[in-house]
């Protein structure tokens, strides 16, 4: 096996590994906005107001983490357009690629945090209700 291949297994594997992340990340997201959703409209219920503001949080940064997660993935996806278009050129010109990758980072790091958020605020409203 040559140092390409060896190198372009570890790329694809990296690639397959954020690309698992990311579908991880919607579905906890996902199924934490239901969830949250589901426990406030049991009429059963009544929640305090700091309840309430736990939740709000909570269905706000869960919602944002999958809308952010979604715009990565587009991202990506235009990245990956612009590299292979690169590579067709003789010479190419990779401005809007690194601009691309910095973008993707930010959006990343904020769905990171967006899904802490939420997952604080969820311990939150959980701890309150003990």
């Amino acid at each position: 096996m040559t140092t390409e291949s060896t190198t372009q297994e570890f790329h694809k594997r990296a690639k397959e590994a954020g690309d698992q992340l990311r579908a991880y990340i919607v579905s906890i997201s996902s199924a934490a906005t239901g969830m949250l959703f589901l426990n406030v409209t049991d009429a059963t219920q009544h929640l305090t107001n700091s309840q309430k503001v736990a939740v709000a949080i909570a269905i706000i940064m869960f919602s944002l983490t999958v809308m952010l997660t979604l715009i990565e993935l587009r991202v990506n996806a235009r990245r990956f357009y612009e590299v292979a278009t690169q590579r067709e050129k003789d010479a190419p010109n990779w401005n809007e690629n690194t601009r691309l990758k910095a973008l993707r980072l930010k959006i990343m790091w904020g769905s990171y945090g967006t899904m802490s958020t939420g997952i604080i605020a969820t311990l939150f409203y959980m701890l309150m209700r003990i």
